[in-house]
């Protein structure tokens, strides 16, 4: 499979106890990766303002690092991942993962 981009993904990481004690989550340093991302669709909403939705599948190798809570930066959006990352398998075994992001704007 050719992968015809690059995407950042940023996990999430534990950091400091607030005050009441729970842990604060935060960014953690992004890692590059190669990926293939296709826009799907994208809608406008007005419900007390104007709010676009944009859909994105993207196809990554099997040995990245993504989950359902990653942020992904591509192309200058920042997309949020929707659900768990499914594996994708051929008949040599895993192959790549895949899975749908999307983009909120307004």
């Amino acid at each position: 499979m050719r992968w015809y981009h690059t995407i950042s993904v940023i996990n999430p990481v534990d950091g400091a106890k607030n005050e009441y004690g729970d842990t604060i989550t935060t960014d953690g340093t992004p890692t590059f990766s190669p990926a293939w991302v296709q826009p799907m669709d994208a809608t406008e909403e007005e419900i007390n303002r104007d709010t676009r939705v944009s859909r994105f599948h993207v196809l990554v190798p099997k040995d990245t690092v993504v989950s359902a809570v990653s942020k992904i930066v591509w192309e200058g959006k920042n997309l949020e991942v929707l659900g768990e990352p499914q594996p994708f398998h051929n008949r040599n075994g895993l192959h790549h993962l895949e899975f749908d992001a999307r983009e909120v704007l307004g």
